[in-house]
């Protein structure tokens, strides 16, 4: 059953490091994918990490809608879809965050 719960991070993790790489960078993509092997070392400090990890993603996404918008704007593109698009991927990384809150606790601290 914990490998159900984490399945959502683990999506999170290789969007987030599909945008990174598109925005041309490297080393992120494969922080990301370093991120999804450390989602299953049940460290109670771990999970914490991870999940403070994808709050920060969500907060990248919501920046990137934002920067997606006003690009659109200023060249009179339609910019919702996109946005709708963005604030759902950041939504879906609180929801993975949550439910990573709900993976057994095997290390004691």
């Amino acid at each position: 059953m914990a490998i159900l719960r984490a399945i959502p991070a683990v999506l999170c993790f290789l969007v987030l490091g599909a945008h990174f790489y598109r925005q041309g960078s490297v080393l992120l993509p494969a922080g990301c994918v370093a991120m999804i092997i450390l989602l299953f070392i049940h460290d109670r400090r771990m999970i914490h990490i991870l999940r403070g990890i994808l709050v920060l993603a969500a907060i990248e996404w919501v920046f990137t809608t934002f920067n997606l918008m006003q690009e659109r704007q200023a060249e009179h593109r339609e910019w919702i879809r996109g946005a709708v698009i963005l604030l759902v991927v950041a939504g879906f990384n609180l929801i993975s965050a949550a439910l990573l809150r709900r993976l057994p606790k095997t290390a004691e601290a």
